[in-house]
């Protein structure tokens, strides 16, 4: 069923308590971001727009800022933008290209948040994205908690998209006649996130057509049992401490 992303985004706010005299949003220049940049700034919310460039793509990547820059101008919000040297970062500390990139986003993130006074940082993280992190943690071992999908609001991270469909985004850019901007690499799959989005999610929806909406209500679960683990555990902690005391 299609969803108000209007009402999604501005019931986000309402839900978690949030008050946001000014907020960063992360924009690649990709459609879910795009899309995000496009809700927030009709609700008249106060924004700075910040842009990473990894620089992974070469004249890909530049064409990306430029059109960030030229949204953010047109458009009247401030844009931020960095450059960053992801493979050397990656191969100086001995992690993924993609580690790396996350580790610098969110660390320029947060420095840029503190500098504007800003609230929140705000990323366009949706659905089908928390979904894909579930199976890319199951791949490498994890407990609970690295089974509960990508978490709504996170510290000053706010994830106000992640129970949309990329589909409704698709829709939601499509009525706006909104431009954005398509990663080639997310049309391959060199990373194991766009195998697991390209080969192993359709197949599940195949044998479930409303697959997504059933694993928002499985991770859902297993959120509420990891709460219940971590408040047996630290009972259990607190009793044996005053035992011992």
């Amino acid at each position: 069923m299609k969803q108000n992303i209007s009402n999604v985004v501005s019931n986000f706010f309402i839900e978690h308590k949030l008050e946001t005299p000014m907020l960063v949003v992360g924009v690649s220049g990709g459609i879910d971001s795009m899309v995000l940049l496009h809700l927030l700034h009709s609700q008249k919310l106060t924004l700075s727009v910040a842009h990473c460039n990894f620089q992974l793509r070469g004249k890909e990547s530049d064409e990306d800022e430029a059109f960030v820059v030229n949204y953010c101008r047109q458009n009247g919000i401030p844009c931020f933008v960095k450059q960053f040297q992801t493979t050397i970062t990656a191969k100086e500390k001995g992690i993924s290209i993609e580690m790396a990139a996350r580790e610098l986003r969110y660390a320029w993130f947060e420095e840029l948040r503190v500098e504007l006074r800003a609230s929140h940082v705000v990323i366009a993280h949706n659905q089908n994205d928390s979904i894909e992190t579930f199976f890319l943690n199951l791949t490498r071992g994890t407990g609970l908690k690295g089974l509960q999908g990508i978490k709504p609001v996170s510290g000053t991270i706010l994830r106000p998209l992640i129970t949309v469909k990329r589909d409704d985004i698709v829709q939601y850019a499509e009525s706006f006649n909104l431009d954005y901007r398509t990663d080639s690499t997310n049309l391959t799959d060199i990373y194991r996130r766009n195998y697991i989005r390209h080969n192993i999610i359709p197949l599940f929806e195949e044998l479930n057509p409303a697959f997504l909406a059933t694993m928002e209500q499985n991770m859902a679960l297993l959120a509420s049992y990891s709460a219940i683990v971590d408040s047996q555990v630290g009972a259990a902690r607190s009793s044996f401490t005053k035992k011992e005391s």
